[in-house]
Parts: structure tokens; sequence; C-alpha cells
């Protein structure tokens, strides 16, 4: 009784561990795949960035306007908010009213890069109590990113200054 014991060489047992590899279709599909996945993600990913981008500036903003706000306080004499060459666009500084550039700066922010500023004024006085000195009481400073369609759902963040100082931060739909 005895059987026949050759094997095939498609069933011979491979050297190495039995590890076959890709074929060359399995390998194009993958990369296929690969790509439309990228194709779809990528979009969506730049508007996570740009949202980060705006949600950071807002926060640098605030800081900002917090801290002219006690520099106000702990000093007990005015201390002003404000944009540099009149808008906010160009970055904002704290002083003690001598302009951005004089003796009297207390601290300098640069422009944002990539985050387009709208403000309603060029500058905010906080008196030695710490309230906005702001003509018609309530300051506006929109931020959002420069592909910001009217409507879009969160995109701009509006930082208002209410009469009391105090600086509040919004999520809102593009406008």
């Amino acid at each position: 009784m005895h059987k026949d014991r050759t094997i095939s060489r498609h069933n011979a047992p491979l050297s190495g561990g039995g590890s076959r590899g890709f074929t060359l279709i399995e390998l194009l599909i993958a990369i296929i795949i690969a790509g439309i996945l990228l194709a779809v993600v990528v979009p969506g990913f730049q508007g996570v960035v740009e949202g980060n981008r705006v949600v950071t500036q807002a926060n640098q903003l605030v800081g900002a306007i917090n801290y002219a706000r006690s520099e106000a306080i702990r000093r007990g004499t005015p201390v002003v908010f404000a944009g540099q060459g009149g808008t906010f666009a160009n970055g904002w500084c704290v002083h003690d009213g001598n302009g951005c550039a004089g003796a009297g700066l207390l601290r300098m922010f640069p422009a944002p890069d990539g985050v387009v500023v709208v403000a309603n004024v060029a500058e905010v006085t906080f008196d030695n109590q710490g309230r906005s000195q702001a003509p018609g009481g309530v300051v506006t400073l929109s931020l959002r990113p420069p592909s910001c369609d009217p409507g879009t759902p969160n995109a701009q963040t509006d930082v208002v200054i209410g009469p009391t100082g105090r600086a509040v931060a919004n999520r809102v739909d593009c406008q």
C-alpha cells in the first residue's frame, strides 16, 4: 500500500516562513483605494486646519485684550488696545496712549497669518477699573479664514468686548 508521495510544485511549502507577498494587481488596488481616500479626506482636513488657525488667533486676541485690561487696572491709568496702522489686520499692540511705535509700547502682536480680521473700531481704551471706553459701548472683532463664504457654519469667531471690558469669543456663521 504505497501511495504516491509526490508534491506538485504549486503546493510545495515556501522557504522563509511561507510569506508570498503581494501581487502587482493587489498593490495597484491598494494604491487606488489610498488615492480615493486621500481625495476625500484632504479637502475636509483643510477646513479643520483653517478653523484651528482662526481659533488660535482669536485666543491670542482675547489674551491681548485681557492683558491690556489688567495693565490698566494694575497701573491705575488708561491703557489702549489698538490695531497697528489703524487696522487689526496688520496686527495689534497694547500701549499707554502714545501709539504702537512710541515709548509707551507695552506689547506688540504680529499680524495674523491666514486669518482675516475685521473690527468696528481701530482701538479700545481701558480705564483704571478695566472698563472699555469704546464708542458705542460694544466692540466686535471678527476673525475668519479667507475662504469663508457667507453662511458657512461656525467658521468665523467674533470677539466681543462689552462695556465692562470683558472679552468673549463666539463661533458664528460666516457673514
